[in-house]
Parts: structure tokens; sequence; C-alpha cells
């Protein structure tokens, strides 16, 4: 049973946690809400994102403005380290070191 004490206790708090400002923003260098990404990854104690170590074929596609057809010819000629998830029917998973050592060192053109 709910004594007069326990409501005002409840009410105090509800009022409490109405006008506290989001936890979250307390923990953030900038002042603004970490994306849902941010607050999923495991605690490092650094306040930055956990950095991907593999690009998918729709990561290279963005990176590099081509078709999908593209990347897997490119994919073809192994000129980075790339794996597949699940075995050969798996979606690939491109090494993120291993690309970007490959895309630094491309000829460039002016």
């Amino acid at each position: 049973m709910i004594n007069e004490q326990d409501r005002i206790i409840v009410s105090e708090e509800r009022r409490n946690t109405e006008s506290a400002p989001n936890n979250n923003l307390l923990h953030s260098p900038t002042g603004v809400e970490p994306s849902p990404e941010v607050l999923c990854q495991p605690d490092t104690g650094i306040d930055r994102p956990l950095e991907k170590r593999c690009y998918t074929v729709e990561d290279l596609q963005t990176i590099l403005s081509c078709s999908r057809e593209t990347i897997y010819a490119l994919l073809a000629t192994h000129e980075f380290r790339w794996f597949r998830l699940g075995g050969q029917r798996g979606p690939y998973r491109i090494s993120r070191r291993s690309f970007d050592e490959w895309l630094d060192s491309c000829t460039k053109y002016a």
C-alpha cells in the first residue's frame, strides 16, 4: 500500500527527472547529444567513436564514386586484403588499412 510519504517522494523524483538536463550531454565535450551508434559502443575511456576496421562494398562505392560491378572487378584483382563473412556466399569485408594504403599508393593524376 502506498502512503502519502511515498507519493511525495515519487512526485519529487518525477519532477527532478523532467527538469534535469539530458545526462548524455554531460559527457559530451561539444554539448551535442551523441548519435545512437556512439551510445551503443563499449566504453573505451576515450570521447570519440570507434573507427571501423573493415569497409563494405557499399563503402567503397561511396569512397570511389563508382558502380558495384567496378568494386567487384577491383576485388578480383586482389590489390588489397578482403574476406567474406560466412564463407563463399557471404558479404565482402575489406580491410580498411589495406584499402587505404592501396588508395594512397595509386598514381595521382593532375
